[in-house]
């Protein structure tokens, strides 16, 4: 996944209040058993020392939840498992849905946003359009990661006339087809600048288009060259085609992952991890959070690059901040700061050897 939409997390030297929050929406008692389970975290949290406006700005984000659980769910509607929210310094810095069941309570202050629950099971697959497009026009959804429902929803009307070819039989009907043919391709230019508009300011991965199969056709012709390798035709489904193509990043990635320690252009271990953290050649981290090393002691400093497994080293570079952390912590932070993509395995998935490994940026 692109570690881009997680800065906010990491923009200041902390410290933060992380939450994450059961919020079961469908349930009749819903909003009463949420508001027992913040209640329950929130002293939990002033017990580990947060400060009361980190509490007081997560009381204002509980708040939605607890407001939705409490009205009427429509059939066949159901809110998310769950909400996680981080703050520092009195301010949401960040908070997302939480997508995975069952979704345990938990709160945490401290140095690091305890972030890497949230990232497992966000999908690899950042924000997306689906574009469902005919003739006509097209109706373009954006979903941002992690969303349930589209975040954004925009109709492109084209010209409605002429649209339909008729065989008249006479001298006029090559000169009607051409002009049909015209209004498509103009119709097809206006979505194709609407979508590389909104994907832009987006930073989407994957543009899937279903509708009508000559409207698709010109899209994508459109589109041009450089959308071409994440533009892909949805008439079996977005979500199925999302799904494929989370699935395909990963196997490439590791792939890649494997290659590279043959060659020179991966390392793996914590150790080497760290060193090419440190020297910003880190394209991909590939983070096993489960690892029995996850938890290894790593220390930090507030710049980008300044992390070690020995606190001597920054010590030396005279760093105006040094504190430790979990080493899955420190090294998603490091990850954030230089931009680079994340992949989370656990399990028996392949990968690295214990908590860490990278592709590295010259791979």
């Amino acid at each position: 996944m692109d570690a881009k939409p997680f800065k906010p997390l990491y923009d200041g030297d902390g410290p933060f209040t992380s939450v994450y929050l059961p919020t079961p929406g469908n349930e009749a008692d819903a909003a009463h058993r949420i508001e027992l389970t913040w209640r329950e975290l929130r002293e939990d949290l002033a017990g580990q020392g947060a400060p009361e406006a980190d509490l007081r700005a997560i009381d204002d984000a509980v708040g939605q939840p607890l407001a939705s659980s409490s009205a009427a769910q429509p059939a066949g509607h159901g809110s998310p498992p769950g909400l996680a929210v981080f703050a520092s310094q009195g301010t949401v810095v960040l908070d997302r849905e939480l997508s995975a069941h069952p979704v345990a309570p938990r709160a945490a202050f401290g140095d690091l946003p305890d972030a890497v629950t949230l990232l497992a099971q966000l999908p690899d697959l950042g924000n997306y359009l689906v574009v469902h497009t005919d003739r006509e026009g097209a109706q373009i959804e954006l979903h941002a990661r992690g969303r349930r429902e589209p975040e954004q929803t925009e109709q492109v009307k084209g010209r409605t006339y002429p649209v339909s070819k008729n065989s008249s039989g006479d001298w006029r009907q090559d000169r009607r087809q051409r002009t049909v043919q015209n209004t498509w391709r103009a119709n097809a230019r206006d979505i194709a600048w609407r979508v590389g508009e909104i994907a832009a300011r987006h930073d989407v991965d994957l543009v899937a288009v279903d509708g009508d199969v000559r409207a698709r056709t010109l899209l994508r012709d459109e589109l041009g060259a450089s959308w071409q390798d994440r533009v892909v035709d949805a008439a079996d489904g977005a979500e199925r085609i999302a799904a494929e193509f989370e699935c395909a990043w990963r196997a490439d990635v590791v792939d890649h992952f494997a290659r590279g320690l043959a060659n020179g252009t991966a390392v793996d271990g914590l150790a080497a991890t760290v060193d090419a953290l440190r020297t910003g050649e880190v394209a991909t981290l590939l983070l096993r959070h489960d690892a029995p090393d996850a938890g290894a002691p790593v220390w930090w400093g507030s710049e980008p690059g300044q992390l070690t497994l020995q606190p001597r080293e920054l010590e030396d570079l005279r760093a105006n901040l040094i504190k430790r952390g979990r080493a899955a912590d420190v090294l998603i932070r490091a990850l954030v700061q230089m931009d680079g993509e994340l992949l989370l395995c656990s399990g028996a998935e392949p990968g690295p050897n214990g908590v860490a490994g990278a592709i590295l940026r010259r791979g």
